[in-house]
């Protein structure tokens, strides 16, 4: 089997396991962080899947003689491949439109990260210290199998391999992150996990943006999705997780007390109003100001003493 589809079918089956280790910590923890992260690592493995099958499409060229053994796709073919040739137009067509619905996704867990990080309520992490120790080991999974991929890419001169080691530093960095407010958290910094949890949402925003972006982009060009997301956010993709957020942020503020509840609203854990009745109302978005519901027993009956 070619080298290069070799280290991507090993890379994707590695991402996949840590996908669920991730999913397993945040379980066992409850952390908010560390589901988000594994999130960001589906986008990597949809990447890698992407390099494959443009690795396979520039592999099926024409033998010059029928007992002639194929040979390995150069650069130059990938490249040709990329930009649609080859026969491969429905192919490609197929592509992208499987990376718009992708996209799409992508950006909705981006945005359920971010609203279970404003609208979710406070509550204790468990296993920490073990659920940490998880986390760095998912860190240097990342990490080796980015370096796999690149040191596999520059030995078989493959440009979409050597990318798609790189953008494992993603992964690695928003892991990172993530185990940062882990050991925050041990500390008596309780808010650092929510704080990692909106840092790994603008990961998984701009990527989503930027598969977005080239299936928009190889569609009208009608080539191959760029096997790998650009190192450095876009001023675009920066503005746009800016907007998306600050929206996010400031909307987060309205609350609704049902008939049968009463509101108590802290800022910085301090209380400032006490008994809101019901209805709709508003407070200055989370960490600034939090409110904590509260259902009340309806007087029924006052007997005179």
């Amino acid at each position: 089997m070619n080298r290069k589809i070799t280290t991507l079918l090993i890379a994707i089956a590695v991402n996949i396991l840590l996908i669920a280790t991730k999913f397993y910590l945040a379980d066992v923890s409850g952390s908010i962080a560390l589901r988000a992260s594994g999130w960001h690592s589906f986008t990597d493995v949809f990447v890698s899947i992407v390099v494959l099958i443009g690795i396979v499409l520039a592999g099926r060229t024409p033998t010059p003689h029928p007992l002639s053994p194929a040979p390995s796709p150069s650069p130059e073919t990938e490249l040709r491949f990329r930009r649609g040739g080859g026969g491969a137009g429905v192919g490609v067509r197929i592509e992208h439109a499987v990376s718009l619905f992708v996209s799409i996704f992508v950006f909705y867990m981006g945005y359920r990260v971010f609203a279970d990080v404003i609208g979710g309520h406070e509550h204790e992490l468990m296993n920490v210290g073990w659920v940490a120790v998880g986390a760095l080991l998912t860190i240097a999974f990342a990490y080796f199998m980015g370096r796999y991929k690149t040191f596999v890419g520059r030995a078989t001169d493959s440009p979409a391999l050597i990318a798609d080691g790189t953008h494992s530093t993603m992964d690695v960095f928003s892991s990172t992150v993530v185990l940062a407010g882990l050991l925050g958290y041990l500390i008596g910094f309780r808010s650092l996990d929510k704080v990692a949890a909106v840092i790994v949402a603008l990961f998984i925003f701009s990527a989503g943006y930027h598969i977005f972006q080239s299936a928009v982009a190889g569609l009208s060009a009608g080539s191959h999705l760029e096997h790998r997301l650009p190192m450095r956010f876009s001023r675009r993709a920066i503005a746009l997780v800016v907007v998306l957020l600050a929206s996010g942020w400031a909307g987060s503020g309205f609350y609704f007390v049902q008939p049968d509840e009463q509101a108590v609203v802290r800022r910085f854990g301090q209380r400032v109003a006490v008994g809101v009745p019901s209805g709709l109302g508003y407070h200055l978005p989370w960490p600034i100001e939090t409110v904590t519901k509260v259902q009340v027993t309806r007087i029924q009956q006052v007997e005179p003493i």
